[in-house]
């Protein structure tokens, strides 16, 4: 082979790797132009640790979904748990109790998408936690058709959920528990709750890049 076919060779073969490239940047611009949406997202953040395992999730995955999160702390709110005294039954979904949840009621009824992400402990969720998932029983309606109870929610507008968990076991039945939990606020708040994603213990110094478990998060959230 002369120099010249040999330069016209390399040539291709360089013109050929720049396709290639430019191919799988293109791909992957696709993707994440599939992943991104418009405004911003509300974070329930249940961790008692601002900057721990569950962060870490959180951030990776807005950080790949190239997103705007709003956080609410929850375990630094003042908020009481349910007082079961039925008062926002019959005044139009007002809570009785005046706290911190009078703001969280707006925030979550305005948001269009919601990350819920908390620590799994014993089985369930974090305590705080809860006294906020109780309360949202203020704007849930209840129905008799057919002789049966039809649970539904005062608000109109729908809102997409997706449910970040940190957790230290395998154990199917946590997953379950805490899934039916999310359900009740998503059909109280008229949300659908679009996946899942129940973590394992990690370091957190391995996970400063962001990438740590990030496909199996998007993978999970692929519909948010």
């Amino acid at each position: 082979m002369s120099d010249k076919e040999k330069k016209h060779k390399k040539d291709k073969e360089k013109k050929s790797a720049k396709k290639d490239k430019r191919e799988i940047i293109k791909y992957h611009n696709d993707i994440q132009s599939n992943f991104n949406m418009a405004g911003k997202v509300l974070v329930l953040f249940g961790s008692p640790k601002k900057n721990g395992h569950t962060r870490a999730l959180v951030d990776s995955f807005i950080k790949a979904r190239k997103l705007e999160g709003e956080f609410v702390f929850v375990n630094g709110l003042n908020i009481k748990g349910c007082q079961g005294c039925l008062y926002c039954q019959s005044h139009d979904g007002e809570c009785k109790p005046k706290d911190d949840m009078t703001d969280l009621y707006n925030k979550i009824k305005n948001a269009k998408k919601i990350i819920m992400a908390f620590p799994v402990y014993y089985g369930s969720l974090p305590g705080e936690y809860k006294c906020m998932i109780d309360r949202i029983y203020a704007v849930s309606s209840i129905r008799t058709i057919s002789g049966k109870n039809v649970y539904g929610s005062i608000w109109k507008d729908t809102r997409d959920v997706f449910l970040i968990a940190s957790h230290g076991n395998s154990i199917p039945q946590v997953k379950e528990s805490v899934e039916r939990i999310i359900k009740y606020f998503c059909i109280d708040t008229n949300s659908v709750l679009k996946g899942s994603y129940f973590s394992k213990p990690m370091d957190i110094n391995d996970n400063k890049d962001g990438n740590l478990y990030i496909e199996d998060l998007l993978n999970a959230g692929k519909n948010f």
